[in-house]
């Protein structure tokens, strides 16, 4: 009784995660803050660097908040990522 309802728990938790997971394909913009909220100094360790590095190798146009974007990009159009 004991191993059904493990497995019964741990079916549904995978399915549960897999449902939850958002799909990052739909969308075309990626915008990172030049900042993050937990850091002291902006582009601190390089990790903005690498973000934006990693979502362009990914096929993302990314754009940090402060630079001028493209007309098409809306939050309403939802092709926009943002961290």
């Amino acid at each position: 009784m004991k191993r059904i309802l493990v497995t019964v728990c741990v079916v549904l938790m995978t399915v549960m995660s897999s449902l939850g997971q958002i799909d990052i394909n739909k969308y075309k913009y990626a915008i990172l803050p030049q900042k993050f909220s937990f850091f002291k100094q902006a582009d601190q360790f390089k990790l903005n660097t690498l973000t934006r590095h990693l979502f362009k190798q990914n096929g993302f146009d990314v754009y940090y908040n402060i630079e001028k974007m493209l007309k098409d990009l809306s939050f309403i159009d939802k092709k926009a990522i943002s961290g």
